[in-house]
């Protein structure tokens, strides 16, 4: 019996080793738990093809067609793996020096994706998308990152307009975006800031530990119980 406690007490810690690295490496906190930014502005110029823009969060991406979901799912895992987000784009280092942080400190704070619709044949088109989000969180930006053909490019036209809470940017396609911000001396927000995914999933891991030792010690209890007999 102590060692079916054992094996539960170490798949809880596993489990919950995985969770907070899933929310915490190069991320503010778990794209899956954080709300998709508001869609200010999302237009395309050719008056020839109009289209309707999509945000869509890292969580539902199962929304998506399989071809756009991995281009996600893709994009999402090189942001994962990387040591740094500068190995994404050696621009964001040039940015980082620019404005004298370590790259070390550089997050994404915001992960999603952009879709349109109604216009099918945009990529024939000479338009542009211009588009204006306001994220939940802003502070600290440092660069909009847009993966593009299996690369994460820099958007160079992003800028902090209005109040510092609303972003613009110009792109001629879309795809999956990252906001990266600097997490500098003071946290933007704890790695479960704002994340209830991740807090449920811990609650839920509370939940299923306390259970296994109740269930583990009648157990245990009523094997001495019958001993004794």
């Amino acid at each position: 019996m102590k060692k079916v406690l054992a094996v539960i007490l170490a798949l809880v810690m596993v489990v919950a080793t995985g969770v907070y690295a899933f929310a915490a490496n190069n991320f503010v906190s778990s794209p899956s738990g954080r709300p998709v930014p508001g869609l200010i502005i999302g237009e395309n110029t050719d008056e020839d093809c109009f289209a309707w823009l999509k945000i869509t969060s890292f969580l539902d991406r199962h929304t998506l067609d399989e071809e756009k979901r991995d281009e996600f799912e893709n994009a999402y895992q090189q942001v994962l793996d990387s040591e740094d987000l500068s190995d994404l784009n050696s621009d964001l280092k040039t940015i980082a020096d620019a404005l004298g942080i370590p790259t070390s400190a550089l997050l994404v704070s915001d992960f999603f994706d952009i879709s349109w619709f109604g216009c099918d044949d945009h990529r024939d088109h000479d338009g542009y998308f211009r588009i204006q989000i306001q994220p939940e969180l802003l502070n600290n930006f440092v660069a909009l990152m847009h993966y593009y053909n299996g690369e994460w490019v820099i958007v160079d036209s992003a800028e902090v307009i209005g109040d510092g809470d609303i972003l613009s940017f110009k792109v001629d396609d879309l795809s999956p975006f990252a906001i990266v911000v600097n997490e500098g001396d003071s946290p933007i927000e704890p790695p479960f800031g704002g994340d209830n995914t991740m807090l449920m999933l811990y609650v839920a891991l509370m939940a299923v530990s306390g259970i296994a030792l109740v269930v583990v010690g009648v157990k245990i209890k009523r094997e001495r119980k019958n001993s004794k007999v």
